[in-house]
């Protein structure tokens, strides 16, 4: 969500609904207000998508936040606070990791896990003084559909910097190439395999240098996800909802960050006949 700079609709409710309830039509009205050419039909979509995920209760006619999606959201912070200083910030930690060195996070949803995640590549990435590419193995790369603005700016930051963004996907369902239009084929690549490159569906893999970012997602959800590429053939609202449904359940997700230059060339090696090469990049 962009709370601090408010885009979505959902992120407008929010940020409104922090101040306190609201009847709908007056969040009708400020949204409108702060959001020129908002639509009636669209804000109510949202509040009803928001109240099946149970974020708001609406009380004859009358919205607020949920207090148990307050209390869950308030557990995730105090859970990655912990991990920003219970033993040093996770920027510490990154920067100190010796050849040989790992450590591991766990987490409650695949979602909630791409939040730190992603915050993880970023440290990565600006401790990377180099101009090598960042390389990437999704196994679906769903991120581009459920949380796409996220993911399109988080490219296009990488892309900015001097870095192609190499991300070979482990399936060539029609989802799995859809995917390919976010990509511009050039700082951002991407390939679908006809044949997974590894073993494990559940298994991610980032490689920032030498340091390797892997993520195991929980087994069954893994499969439901694997099951959705296979039965989807058309990306729209129905299509996302039945993913979103997939990612929000409460199932672990480990996260585990090691300095292991063998592995990471290893991988590298194996990308480098997918993708294209400017001169101006230097492996």
């Amino acid at each position: 969500m962009s709370l601090l700079k408010p885009q979505r609709i959902e992120d407008f409710i929010i940020t409104l609904l922090a101040q306190g309830s609201l009847k709908n039509t007056e969040l009708l009205a400020e949204i409108q207000h702060l959001r020129p050419h908002t639509t009636k039909q669209a804000v109510y979509a949202a509040l009803r998508q928001m109240k099946a995920r149970e974020e708001i209760v609406i009380y004859r006619g009358t919205a607020a936040l949920n207090l148990t999606w307050l209390n869950q959201l308030g557990s995730f912070v105090d859970q990655v606070k912990q991990a920003y200083t219970g033993s040093g910030t996770v920027k510490d930690t990154l920067t100190s990791l010796a050849p040989g060195d790992r450590i591991t996070y766990r987490f409650q949803d695949p979602i909630k896990t791409d939040i730190f995640w992603t915050h993880v590549l970023y440290l990565l990435i600006d401790q990377d003084q180099t101009s090598e590419p960042v390389y990437l193995y999704n196994p679906h790369e769903w991120f581009l559909f459920v949380r796409n603005q996220n993911e399109t700016e988080f490219i296009r930051n990488i892309t900015m910097r001097g870095k192609q963004f190499l991300l070979l996907a482990g399936n060539n369902q029609p989802l799995d190439r859809y995917a390919k239009k976010y990509f511009d084929g050039n700082m951002s690549q991407y390939y679908p395999l006809d044949k997974p490159r590894f073993k494990n569906n559940n298994y991610y893999l980032n490689v920032v240098g030498h340091i390797l970012i892997e993520v195991w997602l929980d087994k069954k959800v893994a499969n439901a996800i694997d099951d959705f590429y296979r039965d989807t053939a058309v990306w729209g609202v129905e299509a996302e909802g039945k993913l979103l449904t997939i990612l929000q359940q409460k199932r672990r997700v480990r996260i585990t960050i090691s300095h292991n230059q063998k592995k990471a060339e290893a991988y590298k090696k194996f990308c480098r006949k997918f993708f294209y090469f400017p001169k101006i990049i230097k492996k």
